[in-house]
């Protein structure tokens, strides 16, 4: 069976401890954790690979914090933020976000966050977290969370599956029905 793909994404310099806390969770139950800077991109430029991560994974998750961070040539937004919208525009059930606790955050990423935390177009989160250790059982509880959706989902689907087939069954009964008493 097919490993459930998770990406972390988040600026590096700044969240790295966190970076690592969401691998640990992620791997500790037994998910397949998906990092810009562990992933071989052979040929590829790193920016190509994170979008393509962003777009395949089955859970994007957001940690971000007081840096908005790099903004790569010739475009207008940082990496995290093409990142976001990458998932977002794939499939935007699959995306976490989580927001450290900072005093003050720069004003790109103030902006950023404003976005991602609208009431009415952004996403629910947990209340921000202050460290690594505070963020794991917030990552650990929300993954297994989004795994049993997506089972539910899937039951919901086979049974919607066995009614239609039932129904068709009996549309095609009353169709033979009728071809005899006419």
């Amino acid at each position: 069976m097919e490993k459930v793909k998770i990406m972390v994404s988040s600026t590096q310099d700044d969240l790295q401890a966190e970076r690592d806390a969401a691998q640990e969770v992620i791997e500790k139950l037994g998910h397949k954790c998906l990092r810009s800077e562990t992933h071989p991109c052979f040929g590829e430029s790193p920016c190509n690979v994170c979008l393509e991560m962003a777009k395949t994974c089955h859970i994007y998750i957001g940690i971000f914090g007081k840096r908005y961070g790099f903004v790569p040539e010739g475009e207008e937004i940082s990496i995290t933020e093409l990142e976001y919208r990458r998932a977002r525009e794939h499939h935007p059930s699959k995306i976490l976000v989580y927001i450290k606790e900072e005093e003050e955050y720069e004003d790109a990423q103030a902006n950023f966050l404003e976005e991602v935390q609208n009431f009415k177009m952004g996403y629910f989160r947990r209340p921000k977290f202050k460290s690594a250790e505070e963020l794991k059982p917030q990552i650990r509880a929300d993954v297994r969370y989004w795994i049993c959706m997506k089972i539910a989902e899937s039951f919901d689907k086979d049974k919607k599956i066995q009614i239609l087939t039932a129904e068709n069954a009996y549309l095609n009964e009353a169709l033979e029905v009728y071809k005899r008493t006419t």
